[in-house]
């Protein structure tokens, strides 16, 4: 396989946003150009890509909590024409082994908080990928801008379980937008069913 993994600036992502991003997301999901090369600047995003013989065939966002060496799974999409290759399961393995963190935090969109049978399907298929390569449920949703999600906790370091990082989900948050925002339109919910 001659896939590989490899960070990216501000300056490579920038034609990834304006190309693939505008695509790849719809624009109540995605974050503005601005506010992403702010925290590049400030040393808080990183964007992985994962190549072959110098073609993108995907990317990963991550927000980044230094203190705690973890990070938040901002965005990650492979090339719409190379879907269903298993490359999704591919990066994410690259991306494991590439990253220094203790693990990352992923949202995935709830699939009971919508009746369009087509969209529950992507939604489990999408926790089901997660779930797949190594990511464990935690006992928490998150609730941002109108959109339910469960918290996942994929570990890097194989002896990190540590899902009580999902209380850092705020501050991710609050990397890429006021305090006061995030306070008005976000919530973390425990989930006692799951336990």
């Amino acid at each position: 396989m001659d896939y590989s993994v490899r960070a990216i600036s501000f300056d490579e992502f920038k034609p990834i946003y304006d190309e693939r991003m505008m695509v790849d997301f719809p624009d109540n999901e995605r974050r503005s150009v601005r506010s992403i090369r702010r925290m590049f600047r400030h040393s808080k995003y990183e964007v992985y890509v994962l190549e072959k013989e110098n073609h993108v065939y995907g990317y990963a966002c991550l927000i980044k909590d230094e203190g705690e060496n973890i990070a938040l799974l901002d965005y990650y999409a492979i090339d719409k024409a190379h879907r269903s290759e298993g490359l999704g399961s591919v990066f994410l393995q690259l991306l494991k082994q590439t990253l220094s963190y203790q693990g990352l935090l992923i949202e995935s969109e709830r699939p009971n908080d919508t009746e369009i049978s087509e969209e529950i399907h992507i939604r489990e298929r999408r926790i089901d990928f997660y779930l797949r390569n190594d990511a464990k449920m935690t006992h928490y949703y998150w609730d941002a801008f109108g959109v339910g999600y469960h918290l996942l906790w994929l570990p890097i370091d194989e002896d990190n379980d540590r899902r009580e990082y999902v209380a850092k989900i705020p501050e991710f948050y609050r990397s890429a937008m006021p305090g006061y925002y995030v306070r008005k339109h976000t919530s973390l919910i425990e989930n006692n069913e799951s336990k």
